[in-house]
């Protein structure tokens, strides 16, 4: 790919596709972990929580079905454009955390 082209050291250019796969879903347990300890040690309540477990798990379903896509470049698009919106669900959820119970 373009990266590998310009000697730029990215997972997908220097690893196999199930190493990569096997980072990204360890990423997104670490993101939904690190999301819920703001409810546990902080001021968010459990609305916040339950929304970020429900997107957290949503996200993750989607990341470890990566395992078993016959298409690794249509599910590595799904998974870019599911991130986006899981960044700005998780963005919205922390400016409204302290308004919700």
């Amino acid at each position: 790919g373009d990266y590998a082209a310009a000697g730029i050291p990215v997972l997908p250019a220097n690893r196999s596709m199930r190493t990569v796969k096997v980072h990204i879903v360890f990423y997104q347990l670490v993101f939904l972990i690190v999301a819920l300890l703001r409810a546990v040690f902080a001021s968010a309540g459990r609305a916040y929580a339950a929304s970020m477990i429900a997107i957290g798990l949503a996200w993750l379903v989607l990341g470890v079905r990566g395992f078993s896509a016959a298409d690794n470049a249509q599910w590595a698009r799904r998974l870019f454009f599911a991130s986006l919106i899981v960044l700005l669900l998780f963005c919205a959820a922390l400016s409204l955390a302290t308004t919700l119970p």
